[in-house]
């Protein structure tokens, strides 16, 4: 009877696990053309972590890249299930039909497949006829035709977000998508802003990333012009707003089958003068937006939430690491930290060491190895300090805590590295140079040495008068010359710049905050030459630590950047006032230009 039990568990077990997990394959619908990539998808919904992955015999396409490998979630009906997407970018070397065979996905001993699919190879010559199901270009404008309205039922772009509501430190995906069937030139004139998080781009223009989606029986060349992954660094409701794009859409007056290409640029299309029309053709110009999205973050939890936790949220491992822990005195020496997982790594402050009397340490230099391309970010940084002891003796370096929210368990962790013994040796710490070390190990005389010495005198002596008697000889055949000097136009100061700010209270809270964070930030464009996408908080860290700026003062500024941005979209009262909150501002980029 038992025996009978346990089969017929099993088996409703395993008809359970068959109804829960799928594996599909996603290949292009449309012919592909010989010679250029495309991508073969295997995407498996409810994905368990101990599945394996084997993948299908691909015949005779030549595989350039992959397997690529994406986790992550999605929602079917209202539910959150779990997928991982394997890619495969591929290349047909020849024309016809190639046919792609099962995938196979083994789950707890039971295996499951994908479908077979079929991919057609074309040439070049024979892709525009492909162009459009009913034969006629999406770049003719028929008679009667509405241009603009056939603009934005062909030309369109989408923010697409993988949730609205999540925890202070989870990561939001957000996706800017560009929709075309047209011959256009796009061009982004405003990116959106993403205040109340730190910013991590994944996808920007550079990568090029574009694909093929049909809508409503339609192919459309989908561009992926922006990917991040946001952060939240607060409690409350935020508004990722809009971006803005201008386009300028080329329209044939007579019947051309010609497949459409798409130019998109940032900040450059409208500096170009190619707005003339060829012979044949018509121009129109346009501007689009994307509709903006309110995401919810909700706060952490307050019980048994730890002192020392400093908002890291993921799952995290700490380490440390000591190239050398037996010194001379007065020799420098490195202690790193190295936090490695995944989770807002961009929110991680360096730890604080607890340095015995007899060692100075000094502020570390930060190094990331992150892989952007997964959600969350997954990688290590590392915190490298300075330290040096002039004391004999051996000294402790305690163990160095970390406490962070753990995403998994919805809970608090605090976790440690072990402590490091140094030991100080009595010997004087002597840095070799070059004068210790003569190339070859020769030594000079002191008579061979006061020889050279003389030499060299005698040569710069030489140049000198010589070159004082061609100066001569010039100046006194020279002619008067009017010498009209040229204005030095000086760069206006940082007080300069926020003199413009009025600290009046009649002026609405939300106004004042944005002039201060706006005139912020073209002052750091212009200082640190950045512009566009490079105009987020991510980038602007990163910047700056390649200027060599102190950490400190790096930390002071963004955490300066959040203080605003609270004011901004909230209704908290805020402690400094308008003046103080102006002077602040001053002092802080003041600091960044030492």
């Amino acid at each position: 009877m038992k025996k009978w039990i346990f089969i017929v568990s099993f088996l409703f077990l395993s008809d359970l696990l068959i109804a829960q997990v799928s594996v599909q394959a996603i290949v292009p619908e449309r012919p592909v053309t010989i010679g250029e990539p495309f991508r073969i998808q295997f995407v498996i919904e409810n994905a368990l972590p101990d599945q394996r992955f084997s993948a299908p015999d691909f015949g005779w396409l030549k595989i350039v890249r992959g397997p690529e490998t994406y986790a992550g979630t999605q929602n079917v009906n209202g539910q959150k299930i779990d997928i991982i997407n394997y890619v495969y970018t591929a290349v047909a070397e020849r024309e016809g039909n190639y046919k792609i065979s099962h995938a196979l996905v083994k789950i707890n001993g039971l295996s499951f497949i994908s479908p077979e699919v079929n991919i057609v190879a074309i040439r070049k010559q024979k892709q525009n006829s492909f162009n459009n199901q009913d034969g006629i270009s999406a770049y003719t404008l028929l008679p009667g035709e509405d241009a603009y309205r056939k603009i934005k039922e062909n030309l369109f772009v989408k923010l697409f977000v993988d949730r609205k509501t999540c925890l202070v430190g989870e990561p939001v995906v957000a996706t800017f998508k560009l929709f075309s069937r047209l011959q256009s030139k796009s061009d982004i004139v405003k990116n959106p802003g993403f205040y109340g998080f730190s910013v991590y781009d994944m996808v920007n223009l550079d990568d090029k990333i574009k694909e093929t989606q049909r809508i409503n029986g339609k192919d459309f060349d989908v561009h992926t012009i922006r990917k991040v992954q946001l952060y939240p660094l607060q409690a409350g409701v935020f508004t990722i707003d809009e971006m803005k794009i201008d386009n300028k859409v080329e329209f044939s007056q007579s019947m051309v089958n010609k497949k459409t290409e798409q130019q998109i640029s940032e900040g450059v299309l409208n500096e170009s003068n190619d707005a003339s029309a060829t012979p044949g053709t018509e121009i129109y110009e346009t501007s689009m937006v994307t509709a903006p999205v309110r995401i919810t973050v909700k706060a952490l939890p307050q019980v048994n939430k730890p002192e020392t936790f400093n908002g890291a949220a993921g799952v995290f491992t700490i380490r440390s690491k000591i190239a050398n822990n037996k010194l001379d005195k007065n020799e420098e020496d490195f202690f790193e930290i190295i936090v490695e997982g995944k989770g807002n790594f961009t929110q991680i402050t360096a730890p604080v060491i607890q340095w015995p009397k007899e060692i100075e340490g000094f502020e570390p230099t930060v190094i990331d190895f992150l892989d952007k391309r997964i959600v969350p970010l997954s990688g290590g940084r590392i915190f490298r300090y300075p330290f040096i002891s002039s004391v004999h003796g051996k000294w402790k370096i305690p163990s160095v805590k970390f406490s962070y929210f753990n995403t998994s368990t919805n809970s608090y962790k605090t976790i440690g590295t072990d402590s490091v013994i140094v030991s100080i040796s009595e010997k004087e710490f002597k840095k070799i140079t070059k004068a210790d070390a003569p190339p070859g190990g020769k030594k000079i005389s002191i008579e061979d040495a006061n020889k050279r010495v003389s030499k060299i005198a005698f040569i710069l002596v030489a140049f000198i008068v010589a070159g004082a008697l061609v100066y001569w000889l010039v100046l006194s055949r020279k002619k008067k010359e009017i010498v009209v000097e040229e204005p030095v136009i000086k760069s206006p100061t940082v007080e300069e710049i926020f003199n413009s700010i009025s600290v009046e209270e009649s002026i609405p809270a939300k106004e004042f905050y944005t002039s201060i964070y706006n005139t912020a930030w073209s002052w750091l464009s212009q200082h640190l030459h950045v512009s566009g996408t490079e105009m987020n908080k991510g980038f602007l860290q990163n910047r700056l630590r390649q200027a060599g700026t102190d950490e400190a003062a790096i930390t002071e500024l963004l955490n300066h950047f959040n203080y605003i941005e609270t004011a901004m979209f909230t209704s908290v009262e805020m402690e400094s006032t308008r003046s103080q909150l102006v002077e602040k501002t001053i002092s802080i980029l003041n600091q960044l230009k030492r």
